[in-house]
């Protein structure tokens, strides 16, 4: 009965990882994640006996009450749909038994992780050769006026180069070779054309970086003059260097800084929120595109004015009961990745349905059971 029960148990999350990849994938007119989903809880919904409840989990359970209210008035169930879905990928590690974890299935987790993202960066090359050496169009691909996007079989481009780089931090937990595998997630990420994932990556390295000097130069946790004079003598040339070579290849779209109409993006919507205070467009993306039309592209803004002040609320005590979550792990890699791809969602709407880092928040709980730590 034990032993069955393990398989059922490695089928489920096996089948929760396998639905990142195709997370955007219609097939006859339908998402095909939900049918993932369905079938992985399938296999151990006899077995759900308790549920580990702490303070993230019933923060989101208040932000998926909201917008199911919501819903009735906007006639809308899609955003209902995809927070249900995050929260199936996102908290699997609370409703199994401890008896399930170990640091050897962790690993083989984060293992299958990298080995699926690994092929999806070989067909967003494969797609990304045959469209401009054979005109061969295959899987997600849009021309813009300064790209071509490249999303394989990932509706957005921005997501799928966010993926490719908030995973690998995961790297040094199980592969050999990490720099040429990192390097090659970054390549693929850049072929996306999307830039996110790569200014993500850059900008979480440099806080590293940060926070590396600042323990270096205190001495008793007080910060030494001279070394932070020596410091400074260094870096301020640096940024010189960086800020000429940002300008000299302002005509490249990757090295750019060019927002690309986020800030008229911003500008709207905060118009659109001072008119709808309180419940936002109800939380339904389609009533704030016929308002406004453009998305704002950034963790706070895009569920201010899409959830209200209402929706909001919630949602700030959920990021926040998250990040405190991750603080006792800040030296885990799994940690890293999830601040990636925070630092990702200032530059891209929607985190709900950004479904790999509902999994890497899954992650997060199932390292912080291994550890036993309890939030």
């Amino acid at each position: 009965m034990k032993i069955r029960k393990k398989i059922l148990f490695k089928l489920f999350v096996f089948l929760i990882l396998v639905s990142i990849p195709f997370s955007y994938l219609n097939f006859g007119g339908f998402r095909v994640l939900p049918f993932f989903l369905i079938a992985s809880y399938s296999l151990i919904f006899y077995s759900l006996k308790k549920i580990r409840f702490n303070y993230n989990l019933v923060s989101y359970l208040f932000l998926i009450l909201i917008v199911s209210m919501m819903s009735i008035f906007s006639n809308s169930l899609n955003s209902l749909l995809s927070m249900v879905c995050f929260f199936l990928i996102a908290y699997w590690p609370l409703f199994i038994e401890r008896i399930n974890f170990s640091n050897y299935f962790f690993n083989k987790i984060i293992n299958i992780y990298i080995n699926i993202a690994l092929l999806m960066g070989v067909g967003v090359l494969l797609q990304s050769y045959l469209y401009n050496e054979m005109s061969v169009s295959i899987g997600t691909i849009n021309e813009y006026a300064d790209r071509i996007g490249f999303g394989f079989i990932w509706m957005d481009y921005s997501f799928l180069s966010l993926y490719f780089t908030s995973l690998i931090p995961l790297l040094w937990y199980t592969k050999k070779n990490k720099g040429a595998f990192a390097v090659f997630f970054i390549v693929v990420s850049l072929v996306t054309t999307a830039r996110t994932g790569f200014y993500a990556l850059i900008i979480f390295t440099m806080i590293l970086l940060i926070i590396s000097f600042l323990k270096n130069v205190s001495i008793n946790n007080k910060i030494s003059i001279l070394k932070l004079s020596f410091f400074s003598l260094f870096i301020m040339p640096v940024l010189f260097l960086l800020k000429y070579f940002f300008e000299i290849n302002a005509s490249s779209r990757i090295l750019s800084l060019d927002p690309t109409g986020r800030i008229d993006g911003y500008i709207s919507a905060i118009d659109f929120f001072k008119n709808n205070f309180l419940y936002g467009s109800m939380y339904d993306i389609e009533i704030y595109r016929n308002a406004v039309t453009i998305i704002p592209h950034n963790l706070f803004i895009y569920n201010l004015v899409l959830g209200g002040v209402v929706f909001f609320l919630f949602f700030i005590y959920w990021l926040i009961t998250l990040i405190l979550y991750c603080f006792p792990m800040r030296y885990e890699y799994v940690s890293y990745s999830v601040v990636i791809c925070l630092i990702g969602f200032q530059f891209i709407p929607a985190v709900f349905t950004a479904y790999f880092f509902a999994f890497l928040i899954s992650l997060v709980f199932y390292k912080s059971n291994l550890k036993k730590l309890s939030f």
